[in-house]
């Protein structure tokens, strides 16, 4: 049995990942941390995710769960992704990280960390936004910027980050396919005409909806869209879980689904 530790395993996705955990016949949960002064902290995590008492407490320090696990799975905040991450390599331990919104400095640390141990750093875990990529990049590789590229999204009210990190990943995808940097191409707050070759990303929040993501491709003549919806956060978690395993047998470095899968995203 792989021993896993979930940090922000009480939350919408950590939550998903930890049941997974717990009705697994391959992975053994032995505790979830989550940011201090939560109300959960001191709670038995069956308990917090209506599965009944099973007796394993949440707490606010990770370090003795990094210390016990074989792996780690990291569905938390930006700020507390870089400092879990930076812990699990002091102690040597391999993590998956679906957290998004992390800004250069921190995604920084997640590369400073990946130089001593295996990370799986990806902001979607679903095998269909994985193959979603490759298609967007294909598609932008093949049609001239007389197609504009719009990146439409929407998720749940509470979610914090827009654009989504699954969207930026789209949007890198058809920006490796125009051979263009996405950072300098991309209209996330357009206001008035769009201008030809840029990348615009529209994200709209609201209900409880897991995800959407679309990919348009707008010509004068035709519209192309390629749309991933996902139904539920089961298969976040089952992606995550695929990731941990995967990851136990490789070497030090930086990985993304596109690894896990043997897919070439490049």
């Amino acid at each position: 049995m792989i021993k896993v530790a979930v940090m922000g395993c009480t939350g919408r996705m950590g939550g998903a990942v930890t049941a997974h955990v717990l009705d697994s016949n391959k992975f053994t949960f032995i505790g979830g941390a989550v940011r201090a002064g939560s109300e959960d902290i001191g709670k038995d995590i069956g308990i917090v995710l209506k599965r009944g008492h099973i007796g394993t407490l949440v707490t606010d320090d990770p370090v003795p769960l990094i210390q016990e696990a074989d792996v780690i799975i990291d569905f938390t905040t930006p700020e507390a992704t870089a400092k879990n991450a930076l812990l699990c390599a002091e102690y040597g331990k391999p993590v998956v990280i679906g957290t998004t919104g992390l800004g250069k400095d921190l995604q920084q640390d997640i590369i400073n960390a990946s130089e001593l141990i295996p990370i799986v750093f990806s902001p979607n875990m679903s095998i269909g936004i994985t193959l979603m990529t490759v298609l967007v990049k294909k598609m932008a590789e093949i049609l001239d910027d007389s197609f504009d590229i719009e990146i439409v999204e929407m998720h749940h009210r509470h979610k914090l980050d827009a654009p989504s990190g699954t969207a930026i990943s789209i949007g890198q995808a058809a920006a490796r396919g125009r051979g263009i940097i996405l950072e300098n191409n991309a209209a996330r707050c357009r206001v008035g005409p769009r201008h030809n070759g840029e990348i615009g990303f529209s994200s709209m929040r609201g209900g409880e909806v897991t995800g959407v993501h679309t990919a348009v491709f707008a010509g004068d003549d035709e519209v192309l869209e390629l749309t991933h919806r996902a139904n539920n956060r089961h298969m976040f978690a089952s992606g995550a879980l695929n990731a941990a395993e995967w990851l136990l047998k490789q070497p030090r470095g930086l990985y993304t689904m596109h690894d896990v899968l043997g897919i070439n995203g490049q």
